[in-house]
């Protein structure tokens, strides 16, 4: 599990295109209690976890709303598969989900 609190933390940091001193400024404006972009870097790396409140923020902050993905190997692979598509190809993932959903 602290491996794919890890991957998830970074994966989305980076994919949002947000720096370390960005993360650790909303945190601290959400109220929690972070020193330093160090503490961050563990929490990615798997050196240590944030506790729940921590995570919490950071998924607010990182607009992760589903926690499948922690217990899902295949939805994560599509996760990582769909990330991988260019907007082109994204739009036509989407739209063939919304074809499958309505038939």
């Amino acid at each position: 599990m602290r491996e794919k609190i890890a991957q998830l933390l970074k994966l989305k940091r980076k994919e949002l295109g947000f720096s370390a001193d960005y993360v650790v400024s909303e945190l601290k404006k959400s109220g929690m209690n972070i020193n330093s972009v160090k503490t961050l870097f563990g929490y990615e790396n798997g050196v240590s976890q944030p506790n729940a409140d921590m995570f919490l923020s950071l998924c607010k902050i990182y607009h992760v709303d589903n926690f499948d993905i922690f217990f899902d190997k295949e939805t994560t692979k599509r996760i990582n598969d769909y990330n991988l598509l260019n907007e082109f190809g994204k739009q036509k993932a989407d739209e063939y989900i919304e074809d499958l959903a309505e038939n």
